[in-house]
């Protein structure tokens, strides 16, 4: 709804839809000591649940709509100091039996100050404040995975940074001597790796959605030591190298060569006002 429309409900219309909620379906989670009974009892004597819930909607995830070649969205903002750059990228359908390649991929990558992407763009180069770049598995097997990249800098230093990121996602440096601390590294996380009291339950849906019926953990701990550093290469191969991206930039137009950045892609000029509806 716009402000407009906002300011003209009612409280009575606010009431009716407030009691419109409670005709739903519920899901009540609890972690606790205390028995389940109990648990029932004041569900059922402090929550309000209908006798004849409506279905709840299955859970949806929006996917990306992307273009067969690559395009630049620029967001003009005049004096604006710094560039805030996102890269986007469609995956393949999520396969869990991908998902320890995807993890030594990620890993390598964007797997903070030791990964490719904070050494090219930040420790080599300086040139951002902030970057990474991450392989992101779909909520729900079967869903399109997508990769994210980000890049925060100064908006003099937009086409260069571009320039490099965009190198480093299709041609991705090769260092295979890294592969031993990758695997040591993800084979630690995944062994002391556990919910703690107030996210379990979160967690537990979280794995549900994604096809385990326990802590995939367990899996990960056996797969990790079987990868080598081909089925990173082989990985970024077929997943995401040659692929068409959108990038998005909101920062000084004036500051960057559009000229350059048509060499990677389309470049098109949206207006702030046309993003949001107040």
């Amino acid at each position: 709804l716009s402000k407009k429309e906002l300011k003209k409900l009612t409280g009575e219309e606010l009431t009716t839809l407030l009691n419109k909620t409670f005709t739903y379906e519920v899901t009540v989670s609890y972690t606790g000591n205390n028995p389940f009974r109990e648990i029932t009892e004041w569900s059922t004597k402090y929550a309000r649940f209908s006798e004849s819930p409506i279905s709840g909607t299955p859970y949806f995830i929006r996917e990306m709509n992307m273009p067969e070649q690559t395009k630049i969205y620029i967001i003009d903002r005049k004096k604006s100091v710094q560039s805030q750059i996102t890269f986007n990228l469609k995956g393949a359908p999520r396969d869990n039996a991908m998902l320890a390649k995807i993890n030594a991929y990620n890993n390598y990558f964007g797997g903070g100050m030791s990964g490719i992407v904070f050494q090219e763009i930040r420790e080599f180069r300086s040139l951002a404040y902030s970057s990474y770049g991450i392989y992101k598995p779909s909520a729900i097997e079967g869903k399109p995975n997508f990769f994210y990249g980000f890049i925060g800098c100064q908006s003099d230093k937009t086409n260069e940074a571009i320039q490099v990121m965009d190198s480093l996602i299709h041609n991705m440096p090769e260092k295979p001597e890294r592969m031993d601390g990758i695997i040591s590294a993800l084979t630690e996380k995944a062994q002391s790796s556990k919910p703690n009291f107030r996210n379990l339950i979160a967690i537990h849906k979280k794995w549900e959605m994604g096809g385990f019926d326990e802590d995939p953990n367990k899996i990960m701990v056996t797969e990790y030591p079987t990868i080598t550093f081909d089925d990173i290469i082989k990985f970024q191969h077929n997943e995401i190298k040659g692929k068409p991206m959108v990038i998005t930039i909101v920062g000084d137009a004036s500051l960057f060569d559009k000229e350059q950045l048509e060499k990677i892609g389309e470049v098109i000029f949206i207006k702030e006002k046309d993003l949001y509806k107040n």
